[in-house]
């Protein structure tokens, strides 16, 4: 079957809020590509050697109820960002899915954001999937990973030489203006928007919490601690040092993400009071370097400037780059 609209990215850019009106919506049917989507990064990765020869890929969709098809993943674009010596496959990865599944329809949808905010979100994510890098030492360790995912100007171009008219919205507009966005939507892409418009809540939202990643960073790096310390501990019990060794792994992974996420301000304090913050550095402060700004305003913003909806949010876009040369 054919989709009415393939649902692209950014990843970062409201994804979940999205995928789970889609799919809550009576008219609507949701099909995720996420399969798709990793098993392009697999292959892509197991053919780094012979990138001329990647396999091609059969896309089945089964057949499904009546109503706005939808097919969609942000991992279509969005790739290897936890495999930074991985970034140099990111463009092969994107072509490589374009190819693969953009005879599933003629017309494509992307949210793109503030491309500072979009950092920061992604540090956050890394944060709440067991990280512990300051923004700055995340930005120094991920730079690869997030120039190349940030190059939207080569994605639009990918999904534009398949033929596919692209729908550009942003998650601003989105918060800011939601019926104006709405509004936008139906009238490019030729659909009704979606029956279930609630707001999501709970951990299903996946919110970042920015306040509060420093506290979990540090309670990350303490698990990772001590799994070092028992990874070389002389346990003469292999089996048990295993079992210690993954729940550790566990902890650091969902822990202080699951524990902080409901936590009160008064229980978050006293978490905090057990790191000494006086000792602190600023955890959210970063710059970027004249390479990497020119970069994000080449290859994010320029290609934005042909899309008018957008011009409000790209003053602020522009500022943004401007704030943390």
């Amino acid at each position: 079957m054919t989709f009415d609209f393939i649902h692209i990215g950014l990843a970062k850019c409201m994804s979940t809020t999205l995928q789970t009106q889609w799919a809550r919506s009576e008219n609507y049917r949701l099909e995720p590509a996420t399969r798709i989507a990793h098993g392009c990064e697999q292959i892509v990765e197991q053919h780094a050697n012979n990138l001329e020869n990647l396999p091609s890929i059969n896309v089945k969709v089964p057949d499904g109820p009546d109503g706005v098809s939808v097919i969609s993943a942000e991992t279509l674009t969005y790739s290897y960002w936890d495999k930074p010596t991985l970034a140099h496959l990111i463009p092969v990865k994107q072509q490589y899915a374009a190819d693969s599944v953009s005879h599933l329809s003629r017309k494509a949808l992307i949210i793109v954001r503030d491309p500072i905010r979009w950092i920061h979100s992604a540090h956050a994510q890394s944060i709440n999937q067991g990280g512990f890098e300051s923004l700055q030492e995340f930005v120094h360790s991920h730079r690869n990973v997030l120039i190349q995912n940030l190059n939207l100007g080569r994605i639009l171009q990918m999904w534009e030489q398949k033929g596919l008219e692209i729908t550009v919205l942003s998650m601003e507009g989105f918060n800011q203006e939601p019926e104006r966005f709405w509004q936008r939507y139906e009238s490019s892409l030729g659909v009704p928007r979606p029956s279930h418009m609630a707001e999501i809540t709970g951990v299903s939202r996946n919110a970042s919490h920015y306040e509060r990643l420093e506290l979990a960073a540090r309670i990350n790096q303490l698990q990772n601690r001590l799994a070092g310390l028992v990874d070389q501990g002389d346990s003469p019990d292999l089996k048990d040092k295993a079992i210690v060794m993954n729940a550790l792994k566990q902890a650091q992974r969902w822990g202080a993400r699951r524990a902080l996420h409901t936590a009160t301000e008064a229980e978050v304090d006293s978490m905090q009071a057990l790191f000494n913050p006086e000792g602190f550095w600023d955890f959210h402060a970063f710059t970027l370097d004249s390479e990497f700004l020119d970069h994000l305003e080449e290859h994010y913003i320029t290609p934005l400037d042909r899309h008018p909806a957008l011009s409000t949010q790209l003053a602020g876009y522009r500022e943004s780059l401007h704030a943390v040369r």
